[in-house]
């Protein structure tokens, strides 16, 4: 069920039709793939993670240098899209570092590794500087990427409801398509989950 927007339904006893019209303007647009939730009185499309098997949407975001990179360029390298809440936060540096000291291990399994979160490009380059980070950082400080894959989704914290990245990682075949999809993953496991799901494919 998708949830309904408080602003939606608020109306007085008297006034049916607002209700009514508040109901259709929350549904439409909606299916099995997207709902509408409202965030600070404001509404926001929410569409359901990508699955294994579905075509990677195509992006072109800049690097923590500021260089354009178009996912569409890349195509016939395994890639491993990993989707982070914010720069230099402490799961996203654990996440991060991970990444950098196992970097070896994933162009063994000829994987390239890209990060993406909705922060500035300067933030980017602060937090790859300050942590030595030797692989590619994007700047989505729209979000637009992360709506399209699906991890730009309600979280809560002390009972407040916001809109945010949710962590999830991709594994993109040369072809182009989504070939694993972890949904949830703990910074601190992430690469261990990661690196054995590429052997797995590597070796099917």
């Amino acid at each position: 069920m998708y949830a309904l927007a408080p602003e939606s339904i608020r109306a007085s006893a008297t006034s049916p039709r607002r209700i009514l019209s508040g109901l259709s303007r929350t549904l439409s647009g909606s299916s099995l793939s997207k709902g509408a939730i409202s965030t600070s009185g404001k509404m926001d499309r929410v569409l359901a993670v990508l699955q294994a098997g579905d075509q990677a949407p195509d992006f072109e975001l800049r690097d923590q240098n500021g260089d354009p990179i178009k996912l569409s360029d890349l195509k016939g390298q395994t890639l491993v899209l990993y989707f982070y809440p914010r720069a230099d936060t402490p799961g996203c540096t654990t996440q991060a570092c991970g990444v950098r000291d196992r970097r070896a291990e994933y162009e063994a399994a000829g994987a390239r590794v890209i990060g993406i979160s909705p922060d500035s490009v300067d933030a980017e380059k602060k937090f790859a500087d300050k942590f030595d980070l030797d692989f590619t950082l994007l700047a989505d400080a729209d979000h637009a990427v992360a709506e399209r894959y699906g991890t730009w989704v309600e979280k809560s914290m002390y009972g407040k409801k916001y809109m945010g990245v949710q962590r999830a990682t991709f594994i993109v075949g040369p072809d182009g398509k989504v070939a694993q999809v972890f949904p949830k993953v703990s910074p601190k496991t992430h690469d261990d989950v990661v690196l054995k799901a590429l052997d797995e494919l590597t070796a099917a």
